[in-house]
């Protein structure tokens, strides 16, 4: 149980209606803290990365690799989108990744997010053998 609802008695004319009250008992050791962490100073840079994926590789595991990449201004990796079908060859599907990149002390230059991307892109292929999705990958209409 961790509280109680009922009739209040309380101090009031006759004509009023009854009042109802509830207590809850809270724990507040089971509350977790949370440290707070300022906002950014600069901005960051998304990138969409559409990649052709093999129906046997869980979409999971790529974002793993993307996140551990070892690249420092890498932020944040989240799939945003999954696509089978329409020109999409049989035994595989379109995954797209949002990749947020900053840096924490000067706004990152078209290059150096470029470069990023392209290290992403060669880490995915060595050790997943998955790759970009590109007009040549698709089946025509």
């Amino acid at each position: 149980m961790i509280g109680r609802a009922g009739r209040v008695e309380a101090d009031g004319p006759p004509w009023a209606a009854p009042v109802f009250g509830f207590e809850v008992e809270l724990d507040v050791r089971a509350v977790p803290h949370r440290k707070f962490e300022p906002r950014p100073g600069t901005p960051s840079s998304e990138r969409d990365l559409t990649l052709l994926v093999p129906d046997g590789v869980l979409a999971g595991r790529l974002e793993g690799v993307l996140s551990g990449g070892g690249v420092p201004v890498l932020e944040s990796v989240r799939i945003v989108n999954e696509y089978r079908g329409g020109r999409v060859p049989d035994g595989t599907r379109s995954v797209t990744f949002r990749l947020t990149f900053r840096a924490p002390d000067r706004t990152l230059e078209a290059a150096e997010v470029d470069a990023a991307e392209a290290k992403l892109l060669a880490i995915l292929e060595r050790e997943t053998g998955v790759r970009r999705r590109e007009q040549a990958d698709l089946r025509p209409e």
